[in-house]
């Protein structure tokens, strides 16, 4: 019987540390939860952070965009507004020669006869002839046109004398 009890002491003091190592366990595993727990937390919040920054982004991108798009309406509203019937002339009108007067970077200026007057007539380059660039040049000579400087420019550069 001394034996039995003894052996049930032993038995009782194992259990006692086995509980004891398990509470101990288990107070590490819910430490290590709530650590978790606060992890995702910040992570949510992080999430949080990083989709408002998204839609903020997003708002700020589509106001641009409008931007863009309302100011490409003005500029194709102010390339329709250019009046160039005052300067465009027939080409029926202009004869063409081959003395070239000078060179620029997107055009050349050659001696032109215009209704028996020898004149300046400005060539674009055949391979930047496009929208743009025909903008650009009817800006550049409407410009001119209504510069302090008119009649010396009409002289010398658009519907002028040569020679």
């Amino acid at each position: 019987l001394q034996e039995t009890q003894s052996q049930l002491r032993e038995s009782d003091t194992r259990l006692q540390d086995t509980q004891a190592q398990l509470q101990l366990t288990q107070q590490d595993s819910q430490q290590q939860i709530q650590e978790l727990n606060q992890q995702v937390q910040e992570c949510n919040q992080n999430v949080q952070q990083v989709q408002e920054n998204n839609h903020r982004l997003h708002e700020t991108v589509q106001r641009k965009e409008d931007t863009i798009r309302e100011q490409q309406a003005q500029i194709r509203h102010l390339r329709s507004q250019i009046d160039t019937s005052h300067w465009v002339v027939s080409n029926e009108e202009v004869e063409m020669t081959q003395e070239i007067v000078g060179k620029g970077a997107w055009a050349e200026v050659k001696v032109a006869i215009f209704r028996g007057t020898r004149v300046a007539g400005k060539c674009l380059h055949e391979v930047i002839i496009n929208d743009h660039y025909l903008y650009l040049f009817s800006r550049e000579v409407s410009k001119y046109l209504y510069s302090s400087e008119r009649q010396v420019i009409r002289n010398n550069y658009i519907t002028g004398k040569l020679g």
